[in-house]
């Protein structure tokens, strides 16, 4: 799927390809598929449900028969974040931690961000590079590429937009109804549930390896 959507983008170069993969582990194992197929399930989520011009989707049967997030919730959990915006440190870090982004020492792959004093690096789900956010206090007063590797910057931007880095989105909603429907699978009262790590994180809106399955 991946070849045949790369020969795609090189015949049609200006047509929309989108490669949506399956996971990369099995069934009910509490293991999160790995950050890129999440990343690029994502972007190609995000590409269907923000345009309404035709696309073709590249999918393994697989890809296709795993329940993805409604569209509603995903258009409505994005944040947008532009030079000289007013957005506090401590508001990114809530909404990246909400949004299934992990806390690092530095930034290596999609889903990580690191914070150094008024520095905040985050490579979003969706974006084939990190970017670097300097604060001013509460104000964002640079926006810049930089290169994983060597950590510097490459270029400036204007603006991007955070979304969500996995395929859960952790609310009072979601969790609820997660309450309901292991309450109904298992009863509260069974031995073990409540000492089970899941459940506990769960419950606490805290993500969890495996969550997704």
């Amino acid at each position: 799927a991946l070849e045949l959507s790369n020969q795609l983008k090189a015949i049609y170069p200006y047509k929309n390809i989108i490669h949506f993969p399956e996971w990369d582990c099995l069934p009910y194992d509490r293991v999160t598929p790995a950050p890129y197929i999440s990343a690029a399930r994502l972007d190609g989520l995000i590409k269907l449900s923000n345009h309404s011009s035709n696309f073709v989707v590249v999918a393994t049967p697989g890809a296709i028969l795993q329940r993805v997030m409604p569209k509603s919730i995903l258009q409505g959990v994005s944040d947008s974040l532009s030079l000289g915006k007013n957005f506090p440190m401590t508001d990114l870090i809530k909404i990246l931690l909400s949004n299934g982004y992990q806390r690092r020492e530095c930034v290596y792959e999609q889903g990580d961000f690191a914070v150094r004093g008024g520095i905040l690096d985050v490579f979003p789900s969706h974006a084939p590079e990190p970017v670097r956010i300097d604060y001013f206090g509460d104000e964002i007063e640079s926006l810049r590429v930089f290169d994983v590797d060597t950590q510097k910057t490459k270029s400036s931007l204007t603006q991007f937009s955070i979304f969500p880095s996995k395929e859960v989105i952790l609310n009072e909603d979601t969790i609820g109804r997660f309450r309901q429907g292991y309450r109904e699978a298992f009863g509260l009262e069974a031995k073990g549930v409540q000492n089970d790590p899941l459940f506990l994180c769960v419950n606490e809106g805290r993500y969890f390896p495996g969550l997704e399955h």
